[in-house]
């Protein structure tokens, strides 16, 4: 009797520490833990891309610069100097240089992301994501004679597709897919090849300091005692750039980017054509992408 009696609570035990070992265990079908979104850097067929990282959503890559014009295409098509700005990645905070984006009509934007990329041209949402985000912005710097205004910031126009479906990301988008201006208040590119300015942007993370004011896209700099070094070199304007970002309440962030331009030069150009043109960017899936974790980004 005594025999059977301690079996038995020697069964009980065992079969306890079966069921704590089993609720211990993680359940093979149980769902991974989401991978943080980390900001980074990438390329392909040399044109950057940066991974955007919007909160609480999974990210996606994005032209870190409007795509750019070929070697071949600066007699016949319109290649604007523009100042990519944007976020800067790596903490040494490098200047973004000056880029060249190509001026090109919807069909063609959309049917570069598809065929040569691998992409989609970016939808309006992603965009605005890309900007509030990560503060991408494809600014035009002109100067003018008007020494109260002289220079202005103002945003070149880009395509985006209205909506996100797979009507829209291909080579040929059907004909309910509908395109648009980013920003929404665009009225056209119009181009005064004269007084644009080449000019790099090197990013704060934090707000302008000391009495160079800050201007935000779309505003003009005072420089009325500001003129071009003797020696034909690179100088900074007399005003910071204010980062079109905000923060998850949509407030604005307190980031700033400093922009400087060599001396003026005479650029050659095409005639605009007189139909509907503006820069674009795409959006890859990292499968896409080359090289990883660029320097300088």
């Amino acid at each position: 009797m005594r025999w059977r009696v301690a079996a038995i609570v020697a069964m009980a035990a065992l079969g306890c520490g079966r069921d704590r070992s089993r609720q211990g265990t993680p359940s093979a079908s149980a769902t991974p833990p989401p991978v943080p979104c980390t900001v980074r850097s990438a390329e392909k067929l040399g044109f950057p891309f940066l991974r955007v990282c919007p909160p609480g959503e999974p990210g996606f890559w994005i032209n870190a610069a409007p795509m750019g014009c070929s070697g071949g295409e600066h007699d016949t098509v319109p290649c604007p100097p523009v100042t990519a700005i944007a976020h800067a990645v790596s903490k040494d905070h490098a200047p973004i240089a000056s880029s060249i984006a190509a001026l090109t009509d919807k069909e063609t934007a959309a049917r570069v992301c598809f065929m040569r990329m691998g992409g989609h041209l970016a939808s309006r949402a992603e965009r605005s994501k890309a900007q509030h985000a990560m503060g991408l912005a494809s600014v035009l710097v002109t100067e003018s004679s008007v020494a109260a205004n002289r220079f202005r910031f103002e945003e070149l126009p880009e395509w985006v597709v209205e909506e996100s479906g797979e009507e829209c990301a291909t080579g040929l988008p059907a004909a309910t897919c509908h395109f648009g201006w980013f920003p929404s208040t665009s009225r056209g590119t119009a181009l005064n090849w004269e007084n644009l300015r080449e000019c790099s942007a090197r990013y704060a993370p934090g707000p302008g300091t000391g009495p160079m004011p800050y201007i935000s896209i779309g505003g003009g700099c005072s420089a009325a005692t500001w003129s071009w070094p003797a020696d034909g070199g690179t100088s900074a304007l007399p005003c910071q750039l204010r980062s079109p970002a905000t923060d998850e309440r949509g407030a604005p962030v307190a980031a700033v980017f400093s922009i400087a331009c060599p001396a003026p030069q005479p650029r050659a150009h095409p005639a605009t054509p007189d139909k509907d043109l503006a820069a674009y960017r795409c959006v890859l899936p990292e499968s896409a992408l080359g090289t990883f974790d660029l320097p300088g980004r």
